[in-house]
């Protein structure tokens, strides 16, 4: 997410790659009009809007429904919507903050496993049993499915074998980025997410880590920090249009441990 140039306002992923999948699935749709383009990604119960807008523009019609979107902002300023959103009817969800942890030696620590194929219907129900359905940036099934062929989401296990963490990592173009970290509810404040923060960094604490995170989430922070993550200025505001009541942003996998 960035702005290109003054007044231009996007958060357009530039890889072709990252949109081939879902035109195959037929989840993605574009409104191209006088002050930009629009992309709409179909989700459940949703439309997640991404944008390359001119300044001074209007947003056209847009799609009946939730349409939730974000604006990620550098150092210098200050999280605030955009104006173009805030005329069209969107309002302030979620305000994040990036942490990053540079690239460094780890203490030695038990790894995680490599989640597989069996566990991706679990780590799906996990996963949105602990984030906001709108605000939480929860995968696809596809986008899950790649992610766990890829190895790039790792479990820690209940004695019968099913997750009772789970942390979902992605590869950025500088960094190594961490997407989701959800523990059961049954289990948390009992050390996971420290388990698996910890393996992870075993495991890939030679790369550069970053993280988005709840502003407001002293949990996650405190837990971030520990760890050697510490906030690096840059921020973003999720902001949604249509969701009423039925829009909550309190439901976070680490809401409420304590065990850091």
């Amino acid at each position: 997410m960035a702005e290109l140039k003054p007044g231009r306002l996007t958060d357009l992923v530039l890889e072709k790659e990252r949109y081939l999948p879902e035109i195959e699935h037929q989840t993605l749709y574009a409104t191209c009009f006088a002050g930009g383009l629009l992309l709409f990604r179909k989700r459940k119960g949703f439309w997640r809007m991404q944008y390359l807008l001119e300044p001074d523009c209007a947003l056209p019609d847009l799609p009946e429904g939730v349409i939730v979107a974000e604006q990620a902002f550098r150092p210098e300023d200050a999280p605030a919507l955009p104006e173009v959103f805030a005329a069209a009817g969107f309002e302030p969800a979620l305000t994040r903050v990036r942490l990053t942890r540079e690239a460094g030696e780890s203490a030695p620590a038990d790894l995680p496993d490599a989640a597989h194929q069996a566990d991706i219907s679990a780590i799906g129900d996990l996963l949105a049993r602990s984030f906001d359905p709108y605000t939480g940036c929860l995968p696809t099934r596809a986008e899950l499915t790649d992610a766990v062929t890829g190895g790039r989401v790792y479990c820690i296990r209940f004695p019968d074998g099913s997750p009772m963490g789970v942390l979902h990592t992605e590869q950025g173009r500088a960094s190594l980025e961490i997407r989701h970290l959800a523990v059961d509810e049954r289990v948390r404040g009992q050390g996971t997410a420290s388990r698996l923060l910890a393996g992870l960094l075993a495991r890939e604490g030679q790369k550069k880590l970053t993280v988005f995170t709840g502003a407001a989430n002293a949990a996650a922070l405190g837990l971030y920090q520990k760890y050697g993550f510490v906030p690096d200025g840059t921020s973003s505001l999720a902001f949604w249009k249509g969701a009423g009541q039925n829009g909550r942003t309190d439901r976070t996998a680490l809401g409420d441990l304590s065990e850091h």
